[in-house]
């Protein structure tokens, strides 16, 4: 008796070591295949949310420069700075009200001369100078010779894009022209879900100095809120990402503390970074079925082996 118990449970070994084998090959196979497809996705996803933010970019240089191109307005503030006539001035606020209130989306526009001081300023609602100082104290070498876009966050912590550029009239640098710009277009990216499930997101980053700024609310935050995130304590495809690289990570903890799949870009004008993520879980969830059904299969093998065994006993 003991015997046959000893070539039952040989047999049933036997029999079902090729059929557990297979499977988990094909199942490894379908998983590799899987993350491969999945990887491609946030990819795309990831390269599509930076193609969009570079339109925005160009659409907000060119009403930028749309500004900074009139003539009266430069031919004003070359005159003022002259004979600081307030008439010249006026004509100057005159211009730039006119042209905050043909582009919806226009905040606010504050005219600096080229030491860096506020000559003037127009606004609908709320008054962002402060920001705008601390843009030109910190840029303002450069904005003498190139227009720029940058992100900053009011005291309710909404992001406004921040347009500056050059005044320059026959080669000749007269000031420094600043425009806050609703920031619709890139809270709207953030907040778009398609292609990425019940779990996925996108998160836009801005680094500045020590510290790293998430623009717009991510998907699983409690309230919508600014985060301010230092550098040392951020994940490992944010830090990828601020750092210009672009990677595929298929195992990697979220803020969360959740395992993910993520992508990273980089958008080189503006030194922001890009990563689309979704849950492993969610993203492997077809692979259910794949273990449900190699467990059928091992158990029916058993079954079988099993039966067979025992005829062959007896």
């Amino acid at each position: 008796m003991r015997t046959s118990l000893k070539l039952l449970a040989l047999f049933m070994f036997v029999s079902t070591l090729p059929i557990a084998l297979l499977s988990t090959a094909v199942y490894k196979s379908n998983e590799k295949q899987i993350e491969e497809e999945i990887a491609n996705q946030l990819k795309v996803i990831a390269e599509a949310h930076v193609a969009r933010i570079n339109e925005i970019q160009h659409k907000n240089l060119e009403r930028l420069n749309g500004v900074t191109s009139r003539t009266q307005l430069r031919f004003s503030l070359e005159e003022y700075n002259t004979t600081q006539n307030q008439e010249e001035l006026e004509r100057i606020e005159h211009i730039l009200r006119d042209a905050l209130g043909s582009i919806l989306d226009f905040e606010q526009m504050t005219l600096f001369d080229v030491e860096g001081k506020q000559l003037l300023t127009v606004h609908e609602q709320n008054d962002f100078s402060g920001a705008f100082v601390q843009h030109i104290h910190n840029n303002r070498e450069k904005l003498l010779i190139q227009n720029t876009v940058d992100v900053f966050f009011d005291e309710i912590d909404r992001a406004h894009i921040l347009l500056a550029g050059p005044l320059i009239r026959q080669d000749k640098t007269l000031g420094i022209l600043t425009i806050s710009v609703a920031a619709n277009d890139l809270t709207n990216i953030v907040q778009t879900y398609a292609g990425l499930g019940k779990t996925g997101e996108v998160i836009i980053a801005v680094q500045n100095e020590d510290n790293v700024y998430l623009v717009g609310q991510r998907r699983f935050d409690d309230v919508p809120r600014r985060q301010i995130l230092p550098k040392d304590r951020i994940s490992p495809p944010l830090s990828r990402a601020i750092q210009g690289k672009s990677n595929i990570f298929t195992d990697v903890m979220d803020y969360r503390g959740v395992p993910v799949f993520a992508s990273t870009q980089y958008v080189p004008g503006l030194q922001w970074g890009i990563v689309a993520k979704i849950d492993r879980k969610e993203a492997l969830i077809t692979l259910d079925d794949w273990k449900k059904f190699i467990a059928t299969s091992i158990v029916f093998a058993l079954a079988i082996s099993w039966v067979l065994a025992w005829i062959a006993a007896q």
